[in-house]
């Protein structure tokens, strides 16, 4: 009967180093992994981001590398001294957003449409020489907007509206 539990005992030992080994490889796969996929274009991202001014570094890890280059587009094409209006904050939150357009706009003033205004009555009356209307999706309606100013595109998606020459 010792026999059988000596070779019992051993069967266990080598079973259980077997199972050890097969989780720590796991372990170490799932590492590799990790960094490999996950950690290292995080921290080559963050890294990068250094070199930014604080303003640009702020957009950047707020609301992402499509935000922050829209702003820097926007503070190159709207004077420090103008007005800037802005969609309301129900037809996009972040763009819409007086305090958010405000911190990374300053000093340049911010406005939108009051929420019980028509828009297009809104846009119509805003052709001052120092206003730009940021252009977002459908705001502002094209048709009112380019009687008084120019657009200046982004993207496809994004702009702004100038005061024309």
């Amino acid at each position: 009967m010792r026999s059988i539990f000596q070779y019992h005992s051993s069967h266990n030992s080598q079973s259980r180093k077997l199972s050890v080994g097969v989780l720590f490889l796991g372990f170490v796969i799932q590492l590799v992994f990790l960094f490999t996929s996950i950690i290292g274009p995080q921290v080559k991202a963050v890294w990068g981001v250094r070199k930014l001014q604080s303003l640009e570094r702020s957009a950047y890890l707020s609301f992402g590398d499509s935000f922050s280059s829209y702003i820097s587009f926007l503070q190159e094409h709207v004077p420090l001294d103008a007005t800037l209006v802005i969609p309301r904050q129900e037809g996009d939150y972040v763009l819409g957003h007086v305090g958010i357009m405000q911190y990374y706009m300053i000093p340049r003033e911010i406005a939108n449409c009051a929420s019980d205004a028509i828009v297009e009555d809104c846009i119509r009356n805003l052709g001052g020489t120092n206003t730009y209307i940021l252009a977002v999706g459908k705001f502002p309606p094209q048709e009112q907007a380019l009687l008084r100013k120019n657009y200046v595109a982004f993207d496809e998606y994004r702009g702004v509206y100038v005061p024309r020459d």
